[in-house]
């Protein structure tokens, strides 16, 4: 794994959960991997916005399925007419008094079978005459041969939607997955980012201690000057490991 690649995988944890080198909260605490996760999620405003779409997607899907729920109507009517009875007496009159109610129970079914039954009552009161009652009671079922009849005409926009809300609930689920995925390799990469500076360090240090060695032999004369200088060289070659290392973390 390249120290660039390493040095991508810290930042986008850093854009996830604002952690820095050594794997520390702001506050100083250790940072463990599932707390990585839950500032992410918890941090993420693209999960903060789509997680409110399975809900929208449900309530449209429940509004359409709405239209199959039945509905009460209830209703009432009055009125009131006066009618002069002969021309010589303006003030007297022969008043007359309607009502009128109505009471349905509507409704429509998922193969386009719609259906009314309900009650109208009716009472007429005239001055000076017997009154009148009327009632009636009926059911009317109405059923489209063509347009409108059957389920998958009246049933389309119900299971368009109901596909609209599992894909928006699985929608929500892959940004999940994605955003747990990239923190656990982001996660990983930094480990392996700090691993690989306390190897470098401690390969460093090994030769710098071969380079001490060498150099008392080249004094003793158990060593030539060339196997020094490649000694020297590969203290050096080390050392900017560990620079360069340093620097992925930085």
């Amino acid at each position: 794994m390249s120290h660039a690649f390493t040095t991508s995988g810290r930042w986008t944890l850093l854009c996830f959960v604002g952690i820095g080198a050594g794997f520390a909260a702001p506050d100083g605490a250790v940072l463990g991997l599932d707390e990585a996760v839950q500032r992410a999620l918890a941090h993420n405003k693209q999960i903060q916005v789509v997680r409110f779409s399975p809900e929208i997607a449900r309530a449209r899907l429940l509004a359409a399925k709405g239209v199959f729920d039945p509905t009460v109507t209830l209703g009432r009517d009055y009125a009131s007419e006066g009618t002069p009875l002969a021309p010589a007496s303006p003030g007297s009159s022969q008043l007359t008094k309607r009502d009128n109610y109505q009471v349905s129970l509507n409704g429509l079914t998922p193969w386009g079978l719609g259906y009314q039954v309900g009650t109208v009552w009716s009472a007429e009161r005239t001055r000076g005459l017997a009154h009148e009652y009327t009632a009636y009671s009926g059911v009317t079922l109405t059923q489209p041969l063509l347009r409108g009849a059957g389920l998958d005409s009246q049933l389309y926009e119900v299971r368009l939607l109901k596909a609209d809300a599992r894909i928006s609930e699985w929608e929500f689920r892959q940004i999940v997955i994605d955003t747990v995925t990239r923190v656990i390799v982001a996660y990983a990469e930094l480990q392996f980012a700090h691993e690989y500076l306390r190897v470098a360090q401690r390969s460093r240090d090994l030769a710098a201690n071969l380079l001490k060695e060498n150099e008392v032999r080249v004094q003793a004369g158990g060593m030539s000057n060339n196997q020094l200088v490649q000694a020297r060289a590969r203290a050096a070659a080390r050392g900017e490991t560990v620079i360069l290392a340093d620097r992925a973390l930085r």
